[in-house]
């Protein structure tokens, strides 16, 4: 991996961890009084998503092989969806959706930390993708492929 490829992971996996962790802690601190059990537990659990974020990125920076949690560490960041029953949305880092938002825009850019989930919400029919974790592994996946045409010749 080259040296400005691993600086972006880290920056995604430490950076948008601990962006994704203030903000669902500031969620957690500010709302306690009036939030029911299932929010308090959806809200933990995407903290531990992000303590997890966290510690894939220190461990890629100790040169740890976590090829595969850095993809699926991305593969959880494409999906933007609402349904009546399930919503359910993560960013960290970069985004860039493209569909149908609840903004009522069909493209949108941001930079940081953002989450929705929710159970029998009652909310539309909404779907959109995030397009820079696809790019990302799609270059992940293309520079796999060039390092094993070099061992091979």
């Amino acid at each position: 991996m080259s040296t400005w490829t691993q600086r972006f992971h880290l920056a995604t996996t430490i950076g948008g961890g601990f962006t994704g962790l203030a903000v669902g802690l500031a969620t957690l601190l500010s709302n306690w009084p009036q939030m029911k059990v299932l929010a308090v537990l959806l809200v933990l659990a995407y903290c531990l998503l992000c303590v997890w974020s966290i510690s894939v990125g220190i461990r890629l920076a100790e040169n740890g092989n976590v090829g595969p949690e850095l993809r699926f560490f991305y593969l959880i960041q494409i999906p933007y969806f609402t349904t009546p029953a399930l919503s359910f949305h993560v960013g960290l880092g970069f985004m860039l959706y493209i569909g149908t938002l609840s903004t009522g825009r069909n493209v949108q850019a941001q930079l940081g930390a953002d989450w929705n989930t929710a159970l029998l919400h009652g909310d539309g029919w909404l779907f959109a993708i995030n397009v820079v974790p696809i790019l990302v592994l799609w270059l992940m996946r293309r520079s796999n492929k060039s390092l094993e045409r070099t061992r091979e010749g």
